[in-house]
């Protein structure tokens, strides 16, 4: 099990609290706007540095701002599923 960021809760608590992108990325200390919507979006990753700081700025407890993942990386599932087809290759 892994464990990511909960970016739904993240934009939904930051709209709530009609917070902009450019106050989150002034509290980051990001170059743009543009900076922290990509990892809002999860286009990028937020730093692990990055992370207390949103939970503070939004009063989000930390513990919450982590959800559980059972998803496996594509890389493992695309290795399995070519085991398979070997071992079924062979028999």
């Amino acid at each position: 099990m892994s464990f990511e960021v909960n970016l739904e809760l993240i934009k939904t608590v930051r709209v709530k609290k009609g917070m902009s992108l450019t106050h989150m990325a002034e509290v980051l200390g990001l170059p743009s706007t543009d900076k922290y919507s990509r990892r809002e979006k999860g286009e990028y990753r937020f730093r692990a540095v990055e992370i207390p700081a949103v939970a503070k700025e939004l009063g989000i407890p930390y513990e919450k701002i982590f959800v559980s993942s059972l998803r496996k990386s594509k890389k493992e599932s695309v290795s399995k599923h070519i085991h398979a087809q070997r071992e079924e290759a062979v028999k």
